[in-house]
């Protein structure tokens, strides 16, 4: 699933409309994971950075995994990059890092900080229906 965020541009019949940020959410597709998704490609133009658009694209995603049964969330980012700061004042926890796990546009590896989300999905949970004995 991908969000697409636009910014109108110019004025009138000649306005246009480019992309200010993205952000996708990709379900598992184990039987084993039904309940959960991983959060990819949460991006925001740096034109468009500052103004809460971020933290906007991840709660519309995260609506929609509640909605769609899904009770935890994971996902990776560069360490100490601002997206930290993000996802810590969304409620995401840090589970740990791995150093030089991806590199930048130069080639460059950089450490990757590892982060989860439980989420309060909407009905039971999968194999709620199962009696514990």
């Amino acid at each position: 699933m991908l969000w697409v965020a636009y910014r109108k541009e110019g004025a009138g019949t000649d306005a246009g409309r480019r992309i200010a940020g993205t952000v996708q959410l990709r379900p598992a597709s184990t039987d084993n994971g039904r309940h959960r998704a991983e959060v990819a490609k949460l991006m925001v133009h740096r034109a468009d950075r500052g103004h809460g658009l971020a933290g906007r694209l991840l709660a519309a995603l995260e609506e929609e995994a509640v909605g769609r049964g899904i009770r935890t969330l994971v996902l990776d980012t560069e360490t100490d990059s601002p997206a930290e700061r993000l996802y810590a004042a969304a409620g995401w926890t840090r589970v740990g890092t791995v150093p030089d796990f991806a590199t930048d546009p130069a080639g460059v590896p950089h450490a990757t900080s590892i982060y989860f989300k439980a989420l309060a999905a909407a009905g039971a949970p999968p194999g709620a229906e199962r009696s514990r004995r």
